[in-house]
């Protein structure tokens, strides 16, 4: 049973496909965005261990998994999802390459991405340190930001 949210995209199609597949699509906003969380969630926890003095490979695992991710997004080893044209570099990644107007090869655009958006949610997570506030908000809007910018769909704005 398909437990994910509805997808946003026009007509449901990544919905669509999940149904008939009965996996979910790597075209999924509520995919994409659930493969984000986990990423980041378990580098974050990660970087906490590393502090403690628990991880001291923390860097290069960090550097392994937002490769895996990226590969898995553009359709490598990705046997669990349904895949579309979009997941491959030559769709996925040279869109995130022109959008960000990045210097790499297409192939290394998506993980670029995904390493410079993990940094930046430490970042949050150091200046929230210091503030003394919560940095969930921050970190959920680089995750829908991020989710956008790899489908390639216009991101809500917040309506707060």
């Amino acid at each position: 049973m398909n437990t994910q949210q509805p997808d946003s995209r026009p007509f449901g199609l990544a919905e669509q496909l999940e149904q008939i597949h009965e996996k979910p699509a790597l075209t999924s906003i509520a995919v994409v965005s659930r493969l984000l969380r986990e990423a980041f969630g378990k580098a974050i926890t990660r970087r906490g261990d590393y502090f403690a003095g628990h991880a001291p490979n923390a860097a290069a695992l960090d550097v392994e998994d937002m490769d895996a991710l990226a590969r898995l997004l553009q359709g490598q080893d990705s046997s669990e999802y349904v895949v579309q044209r979009w997941n491959s570099e030559r769709q996925m990644g040279e869109y995130v390459k022109a959008a960000y107007c990045m210097e790499c090869e297409r192939s290394d655009a998506v993980f670029t991405l995904l390493l410079t958006v993990l940094g930046t949610v430490y970042e949050k997570i150091d200046e929230a340190g210091r503030l003394g506030s919560d940095p969930s908000r921050d970190i959920d809007a680089l995750i829908a930001q991020t989710t956008a910018a790899l489908l390639g769909v216009p991101r809500k704005p917040r309506t707060s």
